[in-house]
C-alpha cells in the first residue's frame, strides 16, 4: 500500500502543473480519467475533488471515502505522505461553502432550478448526540428522491463533510416538524448547528473518564440482550449483559447507528473495547480471577499514566468485553498488553473500536492473534 501511495504522489508532483493549467483553461484533457487511474490504484473507492486553495493562492485536493468511513484511516495515511508543494492544499473532508457556491454545487451535482424557490430547514437535537435536518421545499419538489438528494447535498456543501459525518443524524424533505423549533434559512444553517453541537459539547462530561470516580461518583446502567448462537461473532454481537457508567455511549455503540467519539466526550477520548476469547478459561496461575481483576489492573495502570481507563464491560456467548475509554490509544495499548498477556487472556484477543472510522482497525494481544473473525475476509483489515 505504502509503494501506491508513494507512486501517487510521484505522479501527482509530476502533473500538478498540468492540473492548475486545465483549471486556467490553458489545457484540455481527462482530468477525472486520470485521477481513476492513479489515486484509484490506492483503493477504487478513494473519491476526489478539486476546489481553489483556503489559506494560500492556488488550489486545493480533497480525498474523502466519503459515506465509506472505514477507509478514512486510509485516506490520513494518502495525506500524511502528501509532498509539501507551493500553491496546493490538501484535505480528508469537504469543506463548507457559502449559500451562493453550495446553491452551484447543489445544481451541479443533483441538478434543478432553484430560482424563486424557498427552502427552509428545521435542526433540531436527536439521540445519540445528533442532530436532525428536515429541509422543506416551497413550492414542494414532486420527486422525493430528488428533493432528498437536494437536501443532502445542502446539508454536505454548507456545514461541511466533518460536521455532517460527526453530528448529522437524519436528513429528511418534508413538511417542517410542528415542535416548537423554529425554521430557518439555507443561510443560517451553519450556525444553528454550530451553536446546537456547542449546547451538546457543555452537557458532556468536563473531565476525562480516566478522572472520574467511576466507582462511587457516577451510576451505572446495565443492558440486557438476546443474541442467537452462531460458530462466531461479528463485533460484540453475541454481548448478552452490559454495565458502564456511560450508557447513552455504549447503546450508540451497539445500535448499528452511526459512531464518532467526539459525540460523547470533549476531552479527544477514544471509545473502544477488548474483545477476549473466554472459549479455553484463563490458566490456573493466571493473577486474573475474572473480568472485574482485569479491569483493575488495566486501571492500576492507565489512570496514574492519564492514559485512560475501562468504563465498564459485559458477557457474550463466547466473549468477554471491557470497554475503555482512552485519550491516548498508542501510549495505553503499551502499558496494558504487556500486563494481559501475563494474565494469560487468549490470543485470541484484540483492541477494537467502535468509531466508524476506525471499524477496521485492531490490535492483537499477541504478534500471532489472528485477525477478529468479522476482519478475517476484508482486505483492508490490518
Amino acid at each position: 500500500m505504502n509503494d501506491a501511495i508513494s507512486r501517487w504522489w510521484d505522479e501527482f508532483r509530476r502533473q500538478a502543473p498540468r492540473v492548475a493549467r486545465l483549471f486556467s483553461r490553458e489545457d484540455e484533457w481527462d482530468l477525472a480519467g486520470w485521477m481513476n487511474e492513479h489515486l484509484g490504484a490506492i483503493h477504487p473507492e478513494l473519491m476526489w475533488e478539486f476546489g481553489p486553495a483556503v489559506r494560500c493562492e492556488g488550489h486545493r485536493l480533497v480525498i474523502t471515502p466519503e459515506t465509506r468511513r472505514a477507509l478514512r484511516p486510509l485516506v490520513r495515511e494518502v495525506l500524511k505522505a502528501a509532498p509539501a508543494m507551493s500553491g496546493w492544499e490538501f484535505y480528508e473532508y469537504r469543506l463548507p461553502e457559502n449559500l451562493e457556491l453550495a446553491t452551484q454545487t447543489v445544481g451541479g451535482r443533483v441538478g434543478g432550478d432553484f430560482a424563486g424557490r424557498r427552502i427552509l430547514v428545521h435542526a433540531r437535537p436527536a439521540e445519540f448526540n445528533r442532530i436532525n435536518l428536515t429541509f422543506e421545499f416551497s413550492p414542494p419538489d414532486p420527486d422525493e428522491q430528488h428533493a432528498f438528494a437536494v437536501a443532502y447535498v445542502y446539508s454536505e456543501s454548507l456545514l461541511g463533510e466533518e460536521v455532517l459525518d460527526r453530528w448529522i443524524g437524519t436528513i429528511d424533505a418534508g413538511p417542517i416538524p410542528d415542535d416548537g423549533l423554529a425554521a430557518i434559512g439555507l443561510d443560517e444553517l451553519r450556525a444553528q448547528v454550530t451553536e446546537l453541537v456547542r449546547e451538546i459539547l457543555v452537557k458532556l462530561p468536563d473531565r476525562p473518564w480516566h478522572q472520574v470516580d467511576i466507582e462511587n461518583g457516577v451510576p451505572w446502567a446495565g443492558m440486557k440482550t438476546d443474541p442467537e448462537e452462531a460458530d462466531d461473532y461479528p463485533l460484540q454481537r453475541d454481548l448478552f449483559v452490559v454495565s458502564t457508567p456511560a450508557p447513552e455511549m455504549l447503546h450508540n455503540a451497539l445500535s448499528g447507528l452511526p459512531f464518532d467519539s467526539a459525540r460523547f466526550s470533549r476531552c479527544g477520548e477514544r471509545f473502544c473495547f477488548l474483545k477476549i476469547d473466554g472459549g479455553q478459561g484463563l490458566p490456573v496461575d493466571s493473577p486474573f480471577a475474572d473480568r472485574s481483576d482485569i479491569e483493575d489492573a488495566i486501571n492500576a495502570v492507565l489512570r496514574p499514566a492519564k492514559s485512560g481507563c475501562a468504563i465498564g464491560g459485559g458477557t457474550g456467548l463466547r466473549y468477554s468485553y471491557i470497554e475503555l475509554a482512552l485519550t491516548d490509544v498508542d501510549a495505553a495499548w503499551l502499558q496494558i498488553q504487556p500486563i494481559l498477556q501475563a494474565g494469560g487472556l487468549s490470543r485470541r484477543t484484540w483492541l477494537m473500536f467502535h468509531d466508524d472510522d476506525l471499524s477496521r482497525t485492531w490490535r492483537g494481544l499477541f504478534e500471532d492473534t489472528p485477525a477478529p473473525p468479522e476482519q478475517a475476509e476484508l482486505p483492508d483489515a490490518n
